[in-house]
């Protein structure tokens, strides 16, 4: 695959989660969860496989980004 081919890929699958991932239901009962683990002062973290700017957007459009300490995703591992 070229390099401008992979670059147009990679903007589909990035439409692709904006689309459908982003707007998708929070599951009941999960903001209530992380608003009690945020106030009695447990400290949360994300772990993800997925691009960094894909885990941000999806925390900030459900706003939950207040809620995590931490993000960790394959662009910072070193073996992912």
């Amino acid at each position: 695959m070229s390099s401008e081919d992979y670059d147009k890929f990679e903007a589909e699958i990035t439409k692709r989660i904006l689309d459908n991932y982003h707007n998708a239901p929070v599951l009941p009962g999960i903001a209530e969860v992380m608003e009690y683990l945020y106030n009695n002062g447990i400290k949360m973290a994300v772990a993800s496989n997925g691009k960094r700017e894909h885990i941000e957007t999806g925390l900030q459009r459900k706003g939950f980004e207040k809620y995590i300490s931490a993000i960790a995703t394959k662009e910072e591992v070193v073996n992912p």
